[in-house]
């Protein structure tokens, strides 16, 4: 097997983003501002490291990108399954990085324990500087997999967001902002029409509060599906915080047989150090 990468940097004019692969599963450890030659990732690291958060674990578990139960995460897991063998979680590794290109990547891991495969893949588009990214599953087992839920890539973003905006409306009054404080826990969108409304777009806006059409660092997430869709935004009892994307999928709506495969939804996503009207011409 060859030697993984400890990084993958995507860049593109004004924004970069990079994977860190030297944990058991990848994790975005950086996305926002195009970094100069001169940023090392070793810095990075460094600048990553979090206080211990009192009576909490000492290693916190990552929020990569499918944050999984088996790792000890106890947010919302980017992916929900079961069979008869009990295959209540995943506990993956990366086992395969394939970059065929300076823009786009696809990183592979495998639950060895469950025969369980299941991949992230990454564009990001040099001259918009938007991401494409989607998660892929796949059932190797000789047993029906039971699929309930699963996101595409889940983004950290920074701790000091603090603003939601979300999208709402009716016919002719379409597309009304809404904005509410970041709050310890989950805020929750779902779509069960079984089609897109106005009344629950299937996107979000995290920013900081002093963030407005010209000024300010702001990060735009939409989910590229016309069906039933789950967004969440959450902000961690230990200060980090995360948007999750994906199909709403309802009961016994998605059941695997042996090496079938399921594909999320694309998730578009994009950064601006200059306000919402540049996230808007992304």
């Amino acid at each position: 097997m060859a030697q993984l990468p400890e990084y993958v940097q995507l860049n593109g004019t004004k924004t970069s983003l990079i994977i860190d692969c030297s944990a058991r599963t990848p994790a975005i450890c950086y996305w926002g501002k195009r970094l100069s030659e001169a940023s090392h990732r070793s810095m990075l690291q460094r600048l990553a490291t979090r206080q211990e958060v009192k009576c909490s674990v000492v290693v916190e578990a990552p929020i990569s990108l499918s944050p999984l139960n088996g790792e000890g995460f106890t947010g919302a897991p980017g992916i929900e399954i079961s069979n008869k063998q009990c295959a209540w979680s995943l506990g993956g590794e990366l086992v395969e990085v394939a970059q065929n290109d300076p823009q786009s990547v696809t990183f592979t891991c495998l639950d060895n324990d469950r025969n369980i495969r299941f991949s992230h893949t990454f564009y990001l588009d040099k001259l918009t500087n938007v991401v494409t990214a989607s998660t892929q599953l796949t059932n190797l087992t000789d047993a029906d997999l039971h699929l309930h839920w699963c996101a595409a890539p889940t983004i950290p973003v920074p701790d000091n967001v603090n603003k939601i905006m979300s999208f709402e409306g009716r016919w002719s009054n379409e597309f009304l902002r809404n904005e509410v404080d970041l709050f310890l826990g989950s805020f929750l969108r779902e779509n069960r029409k079984g089609k897109t409304s106005h009344d629950n777009f299937p996107g979000v806006i995290v920013h900081h509060g002093t963030a407005h059409e010209h000024h300010g660092h702001c990060y735009g997430f939409h989910l590229g599906w016309s069906g039933n869709h789950r967004t969440r935004v959450e902000h961690l009892p230990e200060g980090r915080n995360y948007v999750q994307m994906g199909e709403l999928l309802l009961p016994d709506e998605v059941i695997l047989g042996t090496n079938q495969s399921y594909q999320s939804p694309n998730m578009y996503f994009s950064y601006s150090a200059n306000g919402f009207s540049e996230l808007s011409q992304n």
